[in-house]
């Protein structure tokens, strides 16, 4: 049931809305659609024609109200569209549900606008787009979608249960661009692309799936008050059997794939959970990457108020032996610049990767786990939010312990942490699952890093805290800075004045609670222990190691003139 505002704020938006829909461009053809049946003539456009249907009425398209939608006709093919109320009257609602092949196809622009609701639901078919099928040009604008009563119950702009078998986009497909801006809530679930029904295909070459709710070039999310994805998946499995070698399978984004710059930009409430992309294999490589998103370009999240990654997944198996196995990101996999800066709240829980195979007579599978919540490839920077959590993200294989790596964060690039007003890593962990699991196999680690830079800097008063450890490799030239100076979001310089600290406090409790046992007295010290391979220097602020808590390197040093100060307590240090 819809949560209703104060009748003053209410009145305030619906007043808005009623005397405004979208200003239609010259040189477009203006269509009256009250019925279904209104757009059986616009099914084939050209992609010069320009149609605005002006929606007097709430329309819903289903194959039973408009009988030409058949399996292999759009609703409407090409053109530039428009579909918005009618000037004067309360925004109204539009539908499409139940049909066999994509809604709209390959039109030049699309643009809902000042619409109570917007629903695209129940859309199946081969081709990709089972919703939108954007081409390789069009572009997408979603706006000011909201029926003026705040729910997070009932969704303004609605693709669900939308799902192709073919590759790419179980929702929309490609385009250009797509923005959806300034709309109530938004959701996209249970959308799917591909199939975890075996296919037993020969033809040599790859087999990719990608962005179970959207795959395209760039998207912007902007001024929403509510953004969802949940239960999409990107799926596809291929091991059918021998005769495959030649066969890679790669599954890339369970809700989201992108190849461009893509922004997050001052939403409400940004919600990922329990999206997943799975992949299967027979006797060649098994990639699983972004169980929420895979991004192949610089990938923003500025100035939103809550942002939550839960219980998204990658899942990559074989089925026969000596086969390369790739599950990276549990919930975003970056190749670029990831930011997440200015934002209230972030948190990334439960999200993970898992390696495994599918039949136990499997011998010396490789088994690649890494970043349990987030895979990055490039620069991440986490900074000047006040307060993010990695809780409980898991990177795992089903072999040998050293496959995974980063229970919540993998980096073979940089990493910056810094301005934030709270920062905790908590029960993010590396293990061993499945037939080969031991009481022996886990080790509670938050960070695991093979590239050059590890930036870490907490504000006065603020605080990274580290109840995992970290890793990161002796790369050449590799830079580790303690609370260095910073930018904070306004660019000026700040001293970083805060604390940062490794604690051993939980340890113990944590490790008893995923083995069902108590752990022994080495598996606490492994998982008390951070190595960092590199040089440290600390520039102001606090480090502290503390609660048996262990951080090994290749040396300490503090800035001149800092005022840095080193507590260890119960901790120790070794270079």
């Amino acid at each position: 049931m819809k949560l209703h505002l104060p009748i003053t704020l209410l009145s305030a938006l619906l007043g808005a809305f009623i005397a405004q829909a979208v200003e239609i461009p010259d040189g477009y053809e203006q269509i009256d659609l009250w019925t279904p049946s209104y757009l059986d003539d616009y099914t084939t456009n050209t992609a010069d024609d320009k149609n605005a249907f002006i929606l007097w009425t709430d329309v819903a398209f289903t194959p039973t109200t408009n009988p030409t939608w058949t399996i292999s006709t759009p609703l409407v093919t090409g053109g530039n569209l428009i579909f918005t109320t009618a000037e004067g009257y309360d925004p109204v609602a539009l539908s499409f549900s139940g049909g066999k092949s994509t809604v709209l196809e390959q039109p030049t622009s699309l643009t809902f606008d000042t619409l109570s609701n917007l629903t695209i639901s129940n859309q199946t078919g081969s081709m990709d787009g089972a919703a939108i099928d954007l081409g390789t040009g069009g572009k997408l604008n979603i706006s000011n979608i909201n029926d003026g009563v705040y729910s997070e119950v009932i969704a303004d702009v609605l693709f669900s249960g939308n799902k192709v078998t073919s590759s790419y986009g179980g929702g929309i497909y490609n385009g250009t661009s797509i923005n959806i801006e300034n709309n109530g809530y938004v959701k996209f679930n249970e959308n799917v692309v591909g199939s975890d029904v075996k296919q037993t295909s020969y033809t040599s070459g790859n087999r990719v799936s990608s962005g179970g709710a959207i795959n395209t070039r760039s998207i912007q999310f902007i001024s929403n008050e509510i953004i969802e994805f949940s239960s999409n998946k990107t799926l596809r499995n291929m091991a059918g059997g021998y005769n495959t070698t030649t066969i890679s399978v790669h599954t890339m984004g369970g809700a989201i794939h992108i190849s461009q710059e893509s922004s997050f930009d001052d939403n409400t409430k940004i919600i990922f959970n329990d999206n997943l992309a799975e992949s299967c294999a027979s006797e060649s490589n098994s990639k699983a990457l972004g169980g929420a998103i895979h991004s192949e370009a610089k990938l923003n999240f500025n100035k939103n108020d809550f942002i939550t990654f839960e219980n998204n997944k990658v899942c990559a198996r074989v089925s026969y032996s000596n086969v390369s196995t790739y599950a990276y990101g549990g919930a975003i996999y970056s190749t670029s610049t990831l930011n997440i800066t200015e934002s209230t709240d972030v948190t990334f829980y439960n999200n993970s990767t898992l390696a495994e195979t599918i039949y136990n007579y499997v011998s010396s599978p490789e088994l690649d786990s890494a970043g349990g919540a987030i895979y990055s490839e490039g620069y991440l920077n986490i900074s000047n939010n006040d307060s993010v959590h990695f809780i409980n993200n898991t990177a795992s294989n089903e072999w040998v312990p050293s496959y995974s790596k980063g229970g919540a964060i993998y980096s073979s690039g940089q990493i910056y942490i810094v301005g934030n007003t709270e920062v905790v890593f908590e029960k993010n962990k590396e293990m061993v699952t499945g037939q080969y699991h031991n009481s022996g196999d886990i080790r509670f680690r938050s960070i695991y890093s093979t590239g050059d830079k590890l930036i870490l800097s907490a504000k006065s008063g603020g605080h990274i805290t580290f109840y995992d450890t970290v890793y990161m490799g002796n790369k050449a030239g590799a830079i580790v800075s303690f609370n260095a100076d910073y930018q904070d979001a306004d660019s000026v310089t700040q001293k970083a004045k805060g604390d940062i600290i490794f604690s051993g406090l939980y340890t113990a409790a944590h490790l008893a609670e995923v083995k069902g046992t108590a752990a022994t007295s080495s598996e606490i010290t492994e998982s008390q222990t951070s190595e960092i391979n590199n040089l440290i220097t600390l520039y102001g602020g606090s480090l502290q190691v503390v609660d048996g808590a262990k951080l090994n390197g290749r040396g300490l040093t503090v800035a001149a003139g800092s005022g840095a100060k080193l507590l260890l307590r119960d901790g120790s240090m070794s270079h």
